[in-house]
């Protein structure tokens, strides 16, 4: 038969288990950690801007009320805030149909860099060559003057992302367009009209400095 402990022993005994509890109260416990499901942030690209029609008198919007069911509106009033240098880019267009509309080759020639290139394979000419090439195109013009129709303006990245074939590169904006402002002249004179554009920046100035293939590979006589 076991002896009993000593009275010292005996409490020391009996406080034991309150102590491991204690301890393992005490101790802290790992917390489950979740796990991170969200999909990785996409490379944000500048989606292109599309525009009725730009003339003389500016950029015009598409019509306020849908004439078809079919037509897309929205049927309210939306506002659009434009990336600044898509925009900057815009209003360069905008000055180059009025000085074309204006036949002004010294407006022009504002609006060019040194040298503009083909849009399609980056070939250039000189600034001189191409507001000649503008002065032959200003006879062709009808009354109404120079108004582009189904304008698109996009990012370098978007021209990428579109598969476009132009020669753009970071930080240029392209536009394209239609015209019917511009009568058709016979062969070998025949001019094809303006219809794609690279703006550039050079020293913080948005520059044009490419322009449809077309129409640079007419020179002027």
């Amino acid at each position: 038969m076991p002896r009993p402990l000593p009275a010292p022993f005996r409490s020391l005994s009996l406080l034991l288990p309150s102590l491991v509890a204690c301890a393992h109260a005490a101790s802290p416990q790992p917390s489950p950690r979740a796990l991170d499901l969200t999909p990785a942030a996409a490379v944000a690209v500048e989606p292109e801007l599309r525009i009725a029609s730009v003339g003389p008198d500016g950029a015009r919007a598409a019509p306020d009320v849908c004439p078809s069911a079919r037509c897309g509106l929205a049927g309210r009033p939306t506002q659009v805030t434009l990336d600044a240098r898509r925009d900057e880019a815009l209003a360069v267009f905008e000055r180059y149909v009025r000085a074309v509309s204006a036949r002004s080759a010294g407006d022009v020639r504002a609006l060019l860099d040194d040298t503009v290139a083909s849009a399609r394979d980056g070939a250039a000419l000189s600034r001189e060559a191409v507001v000649a090439q503008h002065t032959r195109l200003f006879d062709l013009m009808d009354a109404r003057g120079f108004e582009a129709t189904d304008v698109r303006v996009l990012s370098h990245a978007e021209c990428r992302r579109q598969g476009r074939p132009v020669a753009t590169g970071p930080g240029d904006w392209y536009l394209e367009w239609r015209t019917a402002s511009f009568r058709a002249m016979p062969a070998p004179l025949a001019v094809a009209p303006p219809t794609q554009m690279i703006v550039r920046w050079r020293d913080g100035v948005g520059r044009v400095a490419a322009l449809n293939h077309e129409f640079l590979s007419r020179r002027a006589l």
